[in-house]
């Protein structure tokens, strides 16, 4: 499993866990569900910036599905004020959801420190051979001289 399916799968979680709902990816157009599976939509695409296929895949649907659900769910809590509670589930999934994004991007500083101190390594390592290069040519001199 990849970083960015997890990620996904974790957003889809929250979105059930907020909304109370068991499983958005089960076949069915129940309006609970099918407004969840929205926010689901909304939020994967703003959150993880996955593409619309692997969105849609999580919840077994497909790109043109998961974009359809984004455009429906900017019309519902825009124009409606009975669905409001979308827009609040959407600021709480989406802050959750940014968290376990930014705690999993945690391992990605720490290789990119981890680089960083290669490429320090690397030029001391350039350096000293650099000075060996040096040091052996004037020896060479040296030795010729002689």
């Amino acid at each position: 499993m990849n970083k960015k399916y997890k990620a996904l799968t974790k957003i889809k979680k929250l979105v059930e866990a907020d909304l109370g709902l068991d499983d958005i990816s089960k076949k069915t157009r129940q309006r609970d569900y099918v407004f969840a599976r929205f926010l689901y939509y909304k939020v994967a695409r703003d959150i993880s910036k996955s593409s619309l296929s692997s969105i849609g895949k999580v919840v077994k649907r497909d790109h043109a599905t998961a974009l359809y659900g984004i455009s429906k769910f900017d019309d519902l809590v825009d124009y409606n004020k009975e669905f409001k509670y979308l827009k609040d589930s959407y600021h709480a999934v989406s802050f959750q959801a940014s968290e376990y994004i930014t705690d999993n991007l945690v391992d990605l500083s720490s290789i990119l420190d981890s680089i960083d101190k290669l490429q320090e390594d690397l030029e001391s390592i350039k350096n000293a051979v650099i000075k060996l290069v040096h040091e052996d040519k004037q020896n060479n001199i040296r030795q010729t001289e002689t």
